[in-house]
């Protein structure tokens, strides 16, 4: 997931100054979808706990592949710049839910550094496929990138559906 949302994170603004919108106003649509994380961040202790993780990921899954559906196949620009803004929650949505699993899953003592583990293995993966999206892009363009990206979107959507995840009784948000 942060793999692939990092590729859209690196290179959509580029793709929405190729599609038109000045520096200016991709700037400040970015900036704005950053604030919508805050809805998340600050009632998270009202729905995290209250929805299984596996929801929560296939929430997460949705959100991006509907965003990559608009990229990929150029749907109007409003439609983008919506799905831009629920971009910066699914991410931090999925980062809750990191803190989540670990905490279903991990001993407490072990907590800090199973997650130092998973923010490592993150930024591991973000390196190397953007390194690759790179080198697609210049050959393929914006629109087939996202496409491409697509498929293990709707893979790992349907692994999870299939995959029976360890289902928490622990409050980690109250």
């Amino acid at each position: 997931f942060a793999g692939i949302t990092s590729i859209s994170q690196t290179f959509l603004p580029a793709m929405l100054q190729s599609e038109g919108l000045d520096i200016g106003t991709t700037s400040t649509i970015l900036s704005i979808a950053v604030l919508f994380e805050m809805p998340l961040i600050f009632f998270s202790n009202k729905f995290m706990d209250k929805i299984s993780t596996k929801t929560l990921i296939l929430i997460c899954w949705s959100m991006i592949i509907v965003q990559f559906i608009a990229y990929g196949f150029h749907l109007p620009m409003i439609l983008q710049i919506f799905t831009l803004l629920v971009k910066h929650p699914s991410g931090m949505l999925f980062i809750m839910i990191n803190v989540k699993a670990v905490s279903s899953v991990v001993d407490q003592q072990n907590q800090v550094t199973a997650l130092a583990f998973v923010q490592t293995a993150r930024n591991l993966m973000s390196v190397l496929l953007q390194n690759g999206a790179g080198a697609l892009l210049d050959n393929i363009g914006y629109a087939s990138l996202f496409q491409i990206l697509l498929i293990p979107c709707i893979l790992a959507m349907i692994f999870t559906y299939l995959v029976k995840l360890p289902v928490s009784t622990k409050k980690t948000f109250g």
